[in-house]
């Protein structure tokens, strides 16, 4: 068993590369995961059981802003937001008191398929007035998720046109339910579901870090398409070619914008509706409302989470009027979804993104990180790839740069958690390092961020 003085040297050591005592986030006191940790999630997994996977052993006590602290009292910088759902952070003044709003008028959780109620329509007036203009004026289906989001668009574009089949890449994450999950990258949680995922057809990713030998990696995508049309299932029974602008489930994946002007040139041919699955790009996350339209993409139908509820849950379908008008009254419900809490959240989310223009210091999040982890590839041969689209940050890492072989990015994820820095590590083959981080954390935050990763690539490369 280590002894208390050298316990205490390997947490001295954790805290170095973060900044300043005084400036400072991140803060270990014990190496996590604590004893009281390791008490709670021995009586946690006793229950729960462990199918629920968790990116990291914290026990969470209390959060504020970009600081969770554990039961053990390490305090922890957050660069993962929830997986891009905090975009302000915990505890945002604005959101605690539209909620409490809510609260104090008594009713938290009205069925929104039973009666009206003002926040939904806020909720919807405040997204429509980020959507691109063909949406702007459209209809709106609000949810508890993700997800969800992705099921009421698929069910919209199979309800229009009676159309089975989707099209989508083979790196995509649209979701964990059943119609999601079959255009969902991968076998893990499709065991038993082979009835209900079917109808999707996979094209190549155009990933441009990993384009086919000696072809363009967009043009390459495009033609995979083009032959999933020609050799395995007919334009007249393609509904819908679902599409996330930026992949972050893969790695912070963008795409060239030659890409997304083919892909809307095919779905105009062949008469294909285009869902943009924004449920991690959207709300401002790439330093524009919606990455589609910065993109070029011209979608018929976007979908949106995460970011949307500000840590509070909630999803979003949105669709042109004219869809909406066409689709059959009743088509579509759900108990919860839209509840009054959430959408007073995500109003305030959009409100306080625009009065305190918060997408400019996304775009500084964006070159500041970018920037940063450029100079680590200088130091790191493992680093093959920095990719930065907003406050979302992929950093791949390879074996060799030559032959990109990927490398785990699970060691460097731990090292920088035990130095207090909460990131994860995704990617097809594992080996991306990924944040999101929220909208309006200080410059001083990410360089802490820079700093403890710079720590943790001495410590594990050097080994």
């Amino acid at each position: 068993m280590m002894n208390t003085k050298n316990r205490r040297k390997d947490v001295d050591e954790m805290n170095m590369g973060n900044e300043k005592e005084g400036e400072r986030v991140a803060r270990i006191v014990v190496m996590p995961p604590g004893p009281n940790a390791q008490k709670r999630i021995v009586e946690y997994e006793s229950r729960v059981g462990t199918n629920n996977y968790k990116m990291h052993k914290l026990v969470l006590k209390e959060a504020d802003g970009i600081t969770l602290t554990d039961v053990d009292g390490n305090r922890y910088l957050d660069a993962l937001t929830g997986v891009g759902v905090n975009v302000l952070g915990s505890k945002h003044p604005a959101i605690m008191k539209a909620v409490q709003g809510v609260l104090d008028k008594g009713y938290a959780l009205p069925n929104n398929h039973v009666m009206y109620y003002q926040e939904y329509d806020e909720l919807v007036a405040a997204v429509q007035s980020t959507l691109p203009s063909r949406l702007s004026n459209g209809g709106a289906f609000l949810s508890n998720s993700g997800t969800e989001a992705n099921e009421a668009a698929l069910k919209l574009a199979k309800n229009l046109t009676g159309k089975k089949s989707v099209i989508v890449s083979d790196r995509a994450f649209h979701g964990r339910t059943a119609g999601t999950l079959g255009g969902t990258t991968g076998n893990k949680g499709k065991k038993g579901m082979d009835l209900a995922i079917g109808g999707y057809y996979a094209f190549e990713s155009p990933d441009p870090y990993r384009p086919p030998a000696g072809k363009d990696a967009a043009q390459n995508s495009l033609e995979s398409i083009r032959n999933i049309l020609k050799t395995k299932v007919s334009p007249s029974d393609v509904a819908a070619i679902m599409i996330e602008p930026v992949a972050g489930e893969q790695g912070v994946l963008t795409y060239q914008k030659e890409f997304y002007q083919g892909l809307n040139e095919i779905a105009q041919q062949n008469d294909i509706f285009i869902i943009a699955d924004e449920v991690q790009s959207g709300m401002g996350k790439t330093g524009s409302w919606w990455a589609s339209e910065r993109l070029g993409l011209n979608a018929d139908i976007i979908t949106s989470a995460k970011a949307l509820g500000g840590g509070f849950p909630l999803g979003g379908m949105f669709a042109t009027r004219e869809m909406f008008e066409k689709w059959e009254k009743g088509s579509h419900a759900s108990t919860n979804g839209g509840q009054a809490m959430a959408c007073a959240a995500g109003t305030a989310v959009i409100e306080t993104i625009k009065r305190e223009n918060l997408l400019e210091n996304v775009k500084r999040i964006q070159d500041h990180m970018k920037s940063g982890f450029d100079k680590l590839a200088a130091k790191y041969e493992v680093i093959g790839d920095v990719r930065a689209a907003g406050a979302l940050v992929g950093v791949e890492l390879v074996q060799d740069r030559g032959t990109k072989v990927p490398l785990d990015a699970g060691p460097i994820d731990e090292a920088v958690f035990r130095r207090g820095l909460v990131a994860s590590a995704a990617g097809t083959w594992h080996n991306v390092l990924r944040m999101s981080f929220a909208y309006n954390t200080p410059v001083s935050a990410l360089d802490e961020v820079l700093g403890i990763y710079e720590a943790a690539f001495a410590e594990v490369v050097k080994r």
